[in-house]
């Protein structure tokens, strides 16, 4: 694997092959797995970014118009792995599997068609698995504009209350403040949903208000509370922070 170079004041990216980290000065460590043998290709020359923001939508800019390249944003004890279209048919199970979704969230029924016109639509937002760092999968998380950036998220019964969901929402909110020009994330959770409500204290947000009768689920229609953290609140990454 070739080093990833970060200079002051101008960063350079260098060669790679399948796998490289990018550690970027007060950015933190941006972790690229490619799955495709072409990958070298990709950054066969030297590109120099005048900005730590043009170095990050460079990266993103090629993963839109790569198949084969997905992104790794790497935490301490979990890493978040962009979701590909075939990845969809685990996503369609996991939806499906009332167990999985547990009670706060609306009975859905989808087929992987279904997911895969929404995938297709995706301007603004991502889909990445939670995986542990033997690569298992263990949750989701994505972020997408509804009325602003708007993050939501998954983990599995039998790895909650483990601290995963925590770090994925922090490693989201590093990604976010780091790579768009936004000022604020939002999320949404049932009220009496404390352990939800409790990682997102956690990860710096504060609850704003109840959104009342704010969607339909199992025959009634559900508040939900509102919660945000602003920029200025975040201040610094918490999770991507390992410096050169």
């Amino acid at each position: 694997m070739r080093k990833i170079c970060a200079l002051n004041p101008v960063y350079t990216l260098c060669s790679c092959s399948s796998a490289v980290r990018l550690p970027v000065r007060n950015v933190g460590w941006v972790g690229l797995k490619f799955s495709s043998s072409s990958a070298t290709s990709l950054f066969s020359s030297i590109i120099r970014f005048s900005a730590k923001s043009q170095l990050i939508s460079f990266i993103l800019g090629l993963l839109r118009l790569r198949r084969g390249c997905s992104i790794l944003l790497e935490g301490r004890n979990v890493n978040l792995r962009i979701m590909e279209k075939e990845d969809l048919s685990i996503v369609k199970n996991w939806d499906n599997d009332v167990g999985i979704m547990g009670e706060y969230e609306p009975i859905v029924q989808e087929t992987k068609a279904d997911l895969e016109r929404q995938f297709d639509k995706l301007a603004e937002g991502q889909w990445f698995f939670v995986e542990k760092k033997d690569g298992t999968r263990i949750g989701l998380i994505a972020h997408f504009i509804a009325h602003g950036t708007v993050i939501g998220y998954a983990i599995l019964p039998d790895e909650r209350g483990k601290g995963y969901g925590g770090e994925a929402i922090q490693i989201m909110v590093d990604y976010l403040f780091l790579s768009k020009n936004i000022v604020r994330i939002q999320a949404e959770t049932h009220p009496e949903n404390v352990a939800s409500q409790r990682v997102l204290e956690k990860a710096g947000f504060k609850k704003e208000g109840i959104i009342r009768k704010s969607f339909f689920s199992r025959g009634v229609w559900r508040d939900t509370a509102l919660f945000s953290v602003l920029r200025e609140e975040w201040k610094e990454p918490k999770v991507l922070t390992k410096t050169i």
